[in-house]
């Protein structure tokens, strides 16, 4: 008697690579973390927001900035509150600056007319 062989379509033989693919497990730099993260918490995204724009799967990028709340990062790395502490620094130092700007530019003015 005989059987009949089926053989796989092309159609599923190409579903299945792509899902393969997915399946797999994909690496990311360090570097392509830190900025990912950056991204979601400097932008106030969502995580599910972030994922798509950064075409991550939620979970991943989920359990990055979980990581960076918790301030379990990559060794090196600086906590959110380490960041967001740097950030206000910076920002009274660029008003600073910008006091100091506007001044000269005012004293400038001033000797400008004395002449």
């Amino acid at each position: 008697m005989l059987t009949r062989v089926k053989y796989p379509t092309l159609a599923s033989i190409c579903l299945t690579e792509s899902h393969t693919a997915l399946r797999k497990n994909q690496r990311y730099s360090k570097e392509f973390k830190a900025e990912a993260v950056r991204t979601v918490l400097e932008n106030q995204l969502s995580i599910s927001e972030g994922a798509s724009r950064l075409s991550l799967p939620e979970g991943t990028l989920g359990q990055w900035v979980t990581a960076a709340r918790k301030g379990l990062g990559t060794p090196g790395s600086r906590t959110v509150a380490e960041l967001e502490s740097e950030i206000l620094q910076l920002r009274k130092a660029l008003n600073e600056a910008r006091l100091e700007r506007d001044i000269l530019k005012k004293q400038q003015r001033i000797l400008h007319r004395s002449r």
